[in-house]
């Protein structure tokens, strides 16, 4: 009932790695039960279709998950007792009837059931903006995740990624099923495993050793802030903050956990300056496993998602060298979001960003332009958009360069810099310039 029971060699693998390295109980706190809960929905959800469980059976490769059910499988099939023949059999046939079942329905009703939603992590911020959420069974205009009801909310979302995979690459059912239904099944079970918060840290780790320059400190980070009672950080949500922060550092971990830390914190801004909150139920919020979104019907933001392309907020570095975040105000406001919220706050001609877009949008010239990006070649609504999202942004900019003269002057000294660098300045100058040994 806990899924607590022996999950395997994997998990004994995995528990004596931690029990030799004591450090990683922090990153792995469980084992077993997520062993055996992935298991118990990748085993359900392995089997496709009668015609594809034949091609499956034929050429099954060993995946890690699913290797000591394919043996059984196989054993029981060539096993001379008629009992456990039938057994397999009436195995294979329910599991092809029932997912068989699952993926028409889900097929019949992508605008109702959604899946991981798209690859590019840009795109899929900005279809989430518009209320959109991933795992979730759409209700109106409400969308409730399935993400968290394991074991089975796992089975369903591997099922619905497989739709997405087999639409996106236009597969059809003929001899090379096997390799598809696996090409695709790698894809779904990897966007699921990562999905799950009590893999939370494999993903991390994965993440920091892959790309220790850029994602080691979020590991860091993590390892912090859980050394703070997570009940300080729930009695947070339940005084109803909603508004998501940004974490870039072990302070701001440790902040983010604290009764009022949040109010020491950045907000997460999406791409108009606006800040991004999420959707909590008064007191239960934070124990209620199936989070919930509303499609909000914003003009802006189903424009952008319908362009499919990946529109991003400005870096958080000038000239790669001005990290604007460590330079803050009294009210523990960095300047980097003052930009982002100057350029929701900035009026040209009377509009603000928003409304220009919305302009924008409506405009009956820029509604017969195509909305489609193909050949390498972009929609032709992407570069009117990005054009108005500049315009704003360099208006932002210069603004936020008023309030915070210190970043001024530095980022002064870096673009005289550059001037002297092209005209065949000495190095010796140009690092006075930049005031590195400062």
């Amino acid at each position: 009932g806990t899924f607590t029971n022996d999950a395997g060699k994997a998990a004994e693998l995995a528990g004596a790695i931690v029990k030799t390295v004591p450090i990683l109980k922090l990153i792995f706190p469980f084992i077993r039960s997520p062993i055996n809960l992935l298991k118990f929905s990748f085993d359900r959800a392995f089997f496709a279709g009668p015609e594809v469980s034949r091609q499956v059976l034929a050429n099954m490769p060993d995946l890690p998950m699913l290797k000591n059910t394919q043996a059984t499988i196989r054993k029981e099939l060539n096993s001379r007792n008629p009992v456990e023949r039938a057994r397999a059999a009436g195995k294979i046939a329910t599991a092809s009837m029932m997912n068989a079942s699952l993926l028409y329905m889900i097929l019949s009703n992508r605008d109702f059931i959604t899946s991981g939603g798209p690859k590019d992590t840009a795109q899929l911020k900005t279809l989430e903006q518009t209320g959109w959420q991933r795992y979730s069974f759409r209700v109106g205009d409400k969308y409730f995740s399935y993400s968290g009801l394991d074991p089975f909310g796992t089975h369903f979302g591997v099922l619905a990624d497989l739709v997405d995979q087999f639409d996106e690459a236009n597969s059809e059912i003929n001899s090379t099923v096997a390799e598809q239904v696996f090409a695709a099944a790698t894809i779904s079970m990897t966007r699921n495993i990562t999905d799950k918060s009590y893999l939370a840290g494999l993903q991390l780790v994965s993440d920091a050793l892959s790309n220790p320059e850029r994602k080691m400190e979020k590991l860091v980070n993590n390892l912090a802030g859980g050394f703070v009672p997570n009940i300080l950080y729930q009695g947070q949500s339940l005084g109803g903050d909603t508004t998501t922060r940004e974490v870039r550092n072990i302070g701001d971990a440790l902040l983010k956990k604290l009764p009022n830390g949040n109010d020491a914190l950045d907000p997460k801004r999406n791409l108009l300056g606006e800040p991004i909150t999420v959707e909590n139920y008064p007191i239960v919020g934070p124990f209620n496993p199936s989070r919930i979104s509303t499609r909000k019907g914003d003009e802006v933001f189903e424009e952008l998602a319908n362009l499919e392309h990946g529109f991003t907020n400005p870096p958080t570095k000038l000239d790669r060298l001005i990290d604007l975040t460590d330079y803050k105000k009294d009210t523990n406001q960095s300047a980097y979001d003052r930009q982002l919220e100057l350029l929701g706050e900035t009026k040209i001609r009377g509009k603000s960003l928003r409304q220009s877009l919305e302009k924008l949008i409506r405009d009956k010239r820029y509604q017969r332009l195509s909305t489609i990006s193909e050949g390498g070649v972009k929609s032709p609504r992407i570069a009117l958009i990005n054009r108005i999202i500049s315009r704003y942004r360099r208006v932002a900019f210069v603004k936020m360069l008023e309030e915070f003269p210190e970043v001024k002057d530095k980022y002064m000294q870096i673009r005289q810099a550059k001037v002297v660098g092209k005209s065949g300045g000495s190095e010796d100058v140009i690092t006075n310039l930049l005031n590195l040994n400062e």
